[in-house]
């Protein structure tokens, strides 16, 4: 279950700067990127806050996401829909400003059968290593 947001760090690039991310709760951790950079030698998880004058638009920019993220997740929890979400599911209802909770909660599960016509339409014609296209009937059946 979700409990909340907070910034945190990922890594940090060749440049020296850090990503931000918003770390949602949720069973295990969901890390939602926010396309914003900060040095990490000034970052305060503490206070979620940079010492840098230079990383302070793009701690606001952050914070403004998260603020979003957790908007919406209270939505959600109080809808009752959260408790059957997936990971997947939740990032796609989180990330998507325009997804509704009935858009997220389709499957997007294969079948054993959609897979093999998916691997068959991406190789040539006649046997797949020891898999002949004409046994997908059977394996569908089952």
């Amino acid at each position: 279950m979700a409990r909340g947001t907070c910034l945190c760090l990922g890594r940090v690039g060749v440049d020296g700067l850090a990503a931000l991310r918003i770390k949602v709760g949720h069973g295990t951790n969901l890390y939602l990127g926010t396309d914003t950079f900060v040095h990490p030698e000034a970052w305060s998880a503490t206070y979620e806050c940079s010492e840098n004058p230079a990383d302070r638009q793009a701690v606001a920019v952050a914070s403004a996401k998260r603020d979003k993220v957790a908007a919406r997740l209270a939505d959600i929890r109080i809808s009752g829909h959260l408790a059957k979400m997936n990971r997947g599911q939740l990032k796609k209802y989180l990330t998507e400003p325009m997804a509704s909770v009935e858009d997220c909660m389709k499957s997007t599960e294969l079948t054993v059968g959609e897979l093999f016509e998916r691997v068959i339409a991406t190789k040539s014609e006649g046997v797949i290593g020891n898999f002949a296209p004409s046994k997908i009937g059977k394996v569908k059946s089952t």
